[in-house]
């Protein structure tokens, strides 16, 4: 309730200017408004809570979002990931990578051995990053993050066509190819706009 206008009205009553009656009447005015709040406001917010409910992660700079990744989420293969983080990540891996190997290249002499070896060191460390992130995307979109899986289920088969020669493996080394490229496009969709089975909208997403 409103002390304050209560008490005004009190006053008001005191001074005559309003009779008990009256008095009653705004009181009681007062004492229903006091009971509706909450329920209107809870019902708001029961009606929107599942479309506008967010991450608690605040909305990170691209590398910002590479860092997370990296370390924080090095391994982490729940939640969702929203376009900006996906391809923040990919975009400084690619850059950091790049410039290790030029450096690699540069002291090394122009020794491709050493270029190579340093490029598949940091693919190793880099693994578990780069699923994690795919597979947090898949799930923005409402995908399930198995499709992650697909590139390399096609190298495998690629690679066991390649050696083996049998036409059996050759059909299914193109129709891996081709599944491949369904988490490709999907990690270019944008974010589901309402909590999915893999978690709530990513904080920054705007619909």
């Amino acid at each position: 309730m409103d002390v304050e206008k209560l008490e005004k009205l009190a006053a008001l009553k005191e001074k005559g200017i309003l009779t008990q009656k009256e008095f009653d009447e705004q009181k009681k005015i007062l004492l229903n408004e006091d009971d509706e709040k909450p329920k209107t406001k809870n019902t708001k917010k029961s009606k929107n809570s599942k479309k506008t409910s967010i991450s608690d992660d605040e909305d990170l700079s691209l590398w910002e979002y590479f860092i997370k990744c990296t370390f924080e989420k090095y391994a982490s293969f729940k939640g969702r990931a929203r376009r900006k983080e996906f391809f923040g990540f990919y975009l400084f891996y690619i850059l950091i990578s790049f410039v290790i190997q030029l450096f690699v290249a540069l002291v090394s002499g122009g020794n491709p051995e050493a270029v190579q070896i340093i490029g598949w060191l940091i693919s190793l460390f880099m693994f578990l990053p780069i699923l994690g992130v795919t597979v947090r995307r898949l799930h923005d979109v409402n995908y399930s993050g198995w499709w992650a899986a697909s590139p390399y289920v096609m190298v495998f088969f690629v690679i066991s066509a390649m050696l083996l020669q049998t036409p059996v493996l050759m059909v299914f080394a193109v129709l891996a190819f081709l599944i491949s490229f369904v988490p490709l496009v999907a990690c270019f969709f944008k974010s589901d706009m309402e909590e999915n089975d893999y978690g709530e909208v990513p904080a920054g997403v705007i619909e």
